[in-house]
């Protein structure tokens, strides 16, 4: 009896170890597959907003909050920048109608 219980023990304890084992495999292969994935989107994320500074380096993958923060306040300058050309060209397409700045204030 004690050697059957010492066998299911050891067992068990293999078992344990076996499971262990097998889920940091497991999240080894998520690990990297999470990484795989940012780091691809990262890299089409920098061909769609590319860095003037950074036209011979290698990019870093955004892969922090920081940097995600920062990404993010690049892209709503970007898109503040493209609302103020896009109110500019309108005006100076219509500056025979109206007053540039009397369009760009009232719209």
């Amino acid at each position: 009896m004690t050697e059957e219980r010492v066998t299911r023990s050891g067992a068990s304890h293999l078992l344990a170890e076996s499971a262990v084992y097998f889920c940091s495999l497991l999240s080894q292969d998520m690990l990297h597959d999470s990484l795989t994935e940012i780091s691809r989107l990262s890299s089409d994320y920098f061909h769609l907003m590319p860095r003037a500074d950074a036209e011979f380096t290698r990019l870093e993958p955004v892969d922090s909050a920081e940097k995600l923060a920062a990404e993010r306040a690049r892209v709503e300058r970007t898109a503040q920048l493209d609302v103020a050309e896009r109110m500019l060209l309108a005006a100076m397409w219509r500056k025979r109608e109206i007053n540039p700045m009397d369009y760009i204030y009232r719209f």
